[in-house]
């Protein structure tokens, strides 16, 4: 069905460089229809750059792509509400800025977090998509073995005839010598 590439190794996934020597660097995007896949990209748009971008993941299925989307914004108002609660502490000035930093989940723990739940994601939709082939394959091998058994029983009546017919044959030539002799 779909292949997926996985980049596993930070060394794999690297800015490129391409045909104006500028650097194409790694981006996500977010948008419902693309959610969570990976891309390169020319950082400064308004640079003369040769405009370079091209895909680093495959194409995931539909219904993977909306549960990133989902997970995306359920993140973001996650860091929002972070955020406004962060407000609300300094305002009753209540925690020390050095407790509440301990606190708060930072911006690259969210992101680590993210990445991870995509990457589980995609292994999701790839073991789907495998189980789907080995339940479309047993139902071929249960086809073939029916088909099988119709031709055994095709050739066992077949056997039956041949050995009805000889029987009948024999029978006949055994009667014709007994009358007349």
């Amino acid at each position: 069905m779909l292949a997926f590439s996985f980049v596993s190794s930070p060394q794999q996934i690297q800015s490129r460089s391409f045909k104006c020597g500028l650097l194409a660097r790694i981006f996500i995007a977010t948008i419902p229809e693309n959610c969570g896949y990976r891309f390169y990209k020319y950082h400064h748009p308004r640079s003369n750059s040769c405009g370079y971008w091209d895909w680093i993941d495959d194409k995931l299925p539909p219904h993977v792509s909306v549960m990133i989307h989902n997970k995306k914004i359920e993140m973001d108002s996650i860091q929002k509400e972070i955020n406004h609660l962060k407000k609300l502490v300094e305002v009753m000035g209540g925690i020390e800025s050095q407790e509440l930093n301990k606190v708060s989940i930072n911006d690259s723990e969210l992101k680590v977090m993210a990445d991870i739940e995509i990457s589980d994601l995609k292994s999701v939709s790839t073991l789907e998509d495998k189980v789907s082939n080995l339940e479309l394959k047993s139902v071929i091998e249960s086809s073939n073995l029916k088909k099988v058994k119709i031709l055994e029983l095709k050739v066992y009546h077949l056997i039956s005839l041949l050995v009805i017919s000889w029987a009948f044959i024999i029978g006949s030539s055994v009667m014709i010598l007994f009358v007349l002799s």
